[in-house]
């Protein structure tokens, strides 16, 4: 099993271990942050993508220290579950993991854990954020926190590489 190789605590951390995608604070990701840090993944079975539900995708873009976890993750869970069952049941949904934006539910604005694409959205009509209750499957929450990733209380659909940001 692949797991998180350290798992920053707080923005200062996060910059630390993942570098910072805009350093010069113009609200636009460094290019040469993102040649060194972004990588494109295989998912292990084509993922349905979220928005819009057309379609699906089977490459997803992430940070070259997480990805490869992400892979893991997503292995074991078609492996113990199964594609036409994660089908049927609809947790086969992915949100996203690269997408250079503010926070939307930071006071005062900050950048997303996706700016560094150190975080992932899996199944958001499961699990929309703002939403108390866990819609997550539990198989999905185990396994990608067998691996070091957080979820955190009202953004079900959003397991991240970093805590306390």
């Amino acid at each position: 099993m692949k797991s998180l190789s350290v798992l920053p605590n707080g923005y200062d951390e996060v910059v630390g271990v993942y570098g910072n995608p805009d350093a010069n604070n113009d609200g636009v990701p460094d290019p040469i942050w993102k040649i060194d840090n972004l990588k494109l993944f295989k998912f292990p079975e084509p993922m349905r993508i979220a928005w819009g539900k057309h379609g699906f995708v089977t490459y997803f873009k992430s940070h070259r220290l997480v990805g490869d976890v992400i892979v893991d993750a997503l292995d074991e869970i078609f492996d113990q579950i199964g594609v036409l069952e994660m089908r049927a049941k609809t947790w086969d949904y992915w949100g996203g993991c690269y997408c250079f934006r503010l926070n939307s539910n930071a006071t005062p604005p900050k950048l997303s854990t996706h700016s560094w694409a150190i975080a992932c959205d899996l199944n958001p009509h499961l699990a929309p954020n703002g939403v108390k209750e866990c819609g997550q499957p539990l198989q999905i929450i185990r396994a990608f926190k067998s691996r070091g990733f957080i979820w955190a209380a009202g953004d079900w659909m959003h397991a991240q590489a970093c805590i306390n940001f």
